[in-house]
């Protein structure tokens, strides 16, 4: 169910000339920007490792390149949560990309863990889902959001 809330309040929230918002808009496009890229590789990746899916995982390393901008993806993510806080922006909109951080996060550290190349493709899939969403989130919300079931209090 597309959230009308989000709907409505983000696009008035996102162009206030407020000092707060316009960071956060800068903040956003980055993030847009960087998500798309990160969406084309993580596909890239996935669709390199349907050659031998039963094979074990390609090892990583934690300054393999698609890894590091995973990390600053989920840094910036919450970056742009904290700003729209900061500048009492909606509060599901914060939830959105706290929670996009954590998942970037989480998602990494499956990666890490995974014993196949079919497993990895598999996280790299739900990585690129997971951009996909950022991308078109930061960069048109109008386009509307799948709004959370619910934010824990310590998330807002």
């Amino acid at each position: 169910m597309r959230h009308a809330l989000l709907k409505h309040l983000l696009p008035a929230a996102l162009l206030m000339l407020s000092p707060g918002m316009a960071a956060a808009q800068s903040l956003a496009d980055t993030l847009s920007q960087a998500s798309g890229e990160l969406r084309v590789s993580a596909l890239q990746r996935a669709d390199a490792l349907r050659v031998g899916p039963t094979a074990p995982a390609v090892e990583l390393t934690p300054t393999d390149g698609f890894v590091v901008q995973a990390e600053d993806f989920s840094l910036q993510a919450l970056q742009l949560s904290r700003s729209i806080e900061a500048a009492n922006g909606p509060a599901d909109l914060r939830c959105i990309f706290r929670g996009m951080s954590a998942d970037a996060g989480a998602q990494l550290d499956t990666l890490f863990n995974a014993q196949t190349r079919a497993d990895q493709a598999r996280v790299y899939l739900a990585m690129a889902s997971l951009f996909e969403d950022a991308e078109r989130i930061a960069a048109d919300p109008e386009a509307g959001v799948e709004a959370p079931a619910s934010c824990p209090a310590s998330e807002l």
